[in-house]
């Protein structure tokens, strides 16, 4: 560095390493020593300083890699310098210095400071503070490294989880994590799928605690790790859950897990309630039942009515040429009160307008008429 190892104002040189066995060195082995040590520390790619207290300070020591931190064309020039004046905020060289007096030292301390332009930058510093006989600051020892680009990547990564958060938190399917057995992450339409108040009410518990029943979560634990031992990497079924209330659904489940040797270890599950579409294929089920019922009703009653209307008509002619005093006048009459049931069964099967049944001997059910007509 321009002839020079580590540039230092000489009012407040000192030697280093500053311990009691260099000290006993002869004098060419300590200079040596010093120059050694100098040389490492300006070969470093960190800052080296040291600089006094206070809440402006001045620099005694530092090497070439700290003025090319912060964009000065040489050591000479940034040691001119103000320690505050390097500080975006020169009130955080206060609030450092009451850091630094109060523990002694800092480590990995992550300040906001800029460059010569005044471009800002991140800095990572480690500093340890001498006192005097009298207790006062003597000097500031620290390293500082630029972090700027780690705290952008850091920056990025953070927008893009937040992105990623918000994205999951929309999501109209429930989404979690496992691990170890636990749910330890769900979004909000699991939360609201379970009927539970907050993420803490659900989150941190077993994964039995979603399921219908103990049965229920043995089953599906056993397709899952049946599916994944087998090499498969996504498990698709349809399983019984149990919300917060009591109440059950069903739902699609998706887990996926890292782990084929144990799922429970780490995984991420998705949930899609699809009781509305089981409900919606019920009725669909029905209106194709009912649809078939009324198809066979219009048939029965369309064939029917004109035999009946015949036997109406002969019975009435038969009614017309016997007295009543005849054997054959009441038989008339019974044919005649069934011939009326009929019709009155006729007229149920077309008024049905829904899908009832009622049980029937050896397990059979049969449409029942009486509750699917509107004619009753």
């Amino acid at each position: 560095m321009q002839g020079k190892p580590i540039h230092d104002n000489t009012e407040h040189s000192s030697k280093q390493p500053d311990n009691e066995a260099s000290l006993r060195l002869p004098g060419k082995a300590l200079i040596d020593s010093e120059e050694e040590y100098k040389a490492l520390v300006e070969n470093l790619s960190a800052g080296v300083y040291r600089n006094t207290g206070g809440p402006h300070g001045r620099f005694i020591q530092a090497n070439t890699a700290i003025a090319k931190i912060f964009a000065y064309a040489s050591v000479e020039e940034f040691m001119k310098v103000s320690v505050s004046d390097l500080y975006l905020n020169p009130e955080d060289r206060k609030c450092f210095i009451e850091e630094v007096t109060r523990n002694g030292f800092v480590k990995g301390k992550e300040l906001q400071l800029k460059k010569k332009d005044g471009t800002p930058i991140w800095g990572s510093c480690t500093a340890t503070i001498k006192y005097d006989e009298k207790g006062n600051i003597r000097w500031i020892d620290g390293i500082i490294e630029d972090i700027s680009d780690r705290k952008k990547a850091e920056e990025m990564l953070q927008h893009t989880n937040d992105i990623l958060s918000n994205i999951l938190s929309a999501s109209p399917v429930g989404i979690g994590l496992i691990e170890n057995d636990l749910i330890s992450w769900a979004n909000h339409e699991m939360i609201k799928m379970f009927g539970f108040r907050d993420k803490e009410a659900y989150t941190k518990k077993s994964i039995k605690i979603i399921y219908a029943s103990e049965s229920e979560y043995e089953r599906v634990a056993g397709i899952i790790n049946g599916k994944i031992r087998k090499g498969g990497d996504l498990v698709d079924i349809e399983a019984s859950f149990r919300r917060n209330d009591g109440t059950t659904f069903t739902g699609h489940f998706k887990l996926s897990s890292p782990d084929s040797l144990n799922s429970s270890k780490k995984a991420i599950f998705t949930i899609h309630d699809i009781s509305w579409r089981i409900k919606s294929e019920k009725e669909k089920m029905q209106k194709e039942k009912l649809q078939g019922v009324l198809e066979m009703a219009g048939a029965i009653c369309h064939e029917m009515n004109q035999p009946m209307q015949t036997i109406s008509t002969y019975l009435e002619m038969l009614l017309s040429e016997n007295a009543k005093e005849s054997r054959l006048h009441d038989k008339i009459e019974k044919i005649t009160s069934q011939i009326e049931r009929l019709k009155a069964i006729t007229k149920k099967l077309s008024g049905i307008t829904r899908y009832e049944t009622l049980d029937y001997p050896s397990g059979i059910k049969i449409i029942d008429i009486n509750k699917s007509s509107r004619s009753v």
